[in-house]
């Protein structure tokens, strides 16, 4: 593990016994990770003959922008309109420009022609993400 600048942050037994006590479950994190708290937890003879090992860490988050996407809703497209029109569009503009080109045009004249005979939505995901999250492993 050290050569991979990893580390095991689980000091105690994790399976303990009438006559032994032994770590078997390790957790290995890189050296770069601020860990603030790691340990064991006495699980229950009943439940599992292993303690659980648990893993809290400090992780620096840039706060997230709302995104939005186009979510198409294909059961109420009216297929045989949709079909017509993109059959006799000119597609030739594809084999001109660079590959790239050609694609994005391409997804710019399906997409409009899709909006033509289907019912779409945008969609926004507004979910903000905090600075600094502390974020517990089980």
């Amino acid at each position: 593990m050290m050569i991979n600048n990893m580390s095991n942050v689980i000091n105690d037994a994790t399976r303990v016994t009438h006559t032994t006590r032994t770590l078997l479950d390790p957790i290995a994190v890189t050296n770069q990770l601020n860990i603030y708290n790691a340990g064991v937890y006495n699980t229950p003879p009943h439940i599992s003959d292993h303690f659980a090992t648990y893993l809290y860490m400090n992780m620096d988050m840039q706060p997230s922008t709302p995104t939005k996407r186009r979510v198409w809703n294909y059961k109420k497209a009216d297929f045989n309109k949709l079909n017509s029109l993109i059959t006799n569009v000119n597609w030739s503009f594809i084999s001109h420009g660079s590959l790239d080109e050609a694609c994005e045009l391409f997804t710019i004249v399906l997409q409009r022609n899709l909006g033509l005979y289907t019912v779409s939505k945008l969609h926004f995901n507004l979910t903000q993400i905090p600075l600094r999250v502390g974020v517990r492993l089980k």
